[in-house]
């Protein structure tokens, strides 16, 4: 995959331009908003080329995919967090809030 920074605002949302395969063009943005107690991640894809199904389906797709594989990630890395902290706790590396 080719990635292209098409637009971006440091902390806020970046948006990049999608090549696969030399062949399916797509745009996609992450969106980066404060919320209660964290930050509320948005991630959208959309065809650049066509907006004939066969484009609208292989983003669909690959959207479903993509969001699948950045929970996935995400949940990873905050177990791994826990348990680092947990095991300083434990050494006396840091103290409880």
């Amino acid at each position: 995959m080719v990635h292209t920074i098409a637009d971006w605002r440091p902390c806020e949302y970046y948006t990049t331009e999608l090549m696969t395969n030399g062949r399916y063009h797509v745009c996609h943005r992450i969106i980066l908003e404060e919320g209660d107690g964290g930050t509320r991640v948005s991630y959208f894809l959309e065809p650049l080329e066509g907006r004939t199904l066969l484009p609208k389906l292989i983003v669909k797709l690959m959207g479903s995919k993509i969001r699948i594989e950045i929970e996935r990630t995400c949940q990873s890395c905050l177990t791994t967090q826990q348990e680092m902290v947990d095991v300083n706790l434990a050494a006396g590396k840091l103290t409880p809030p």
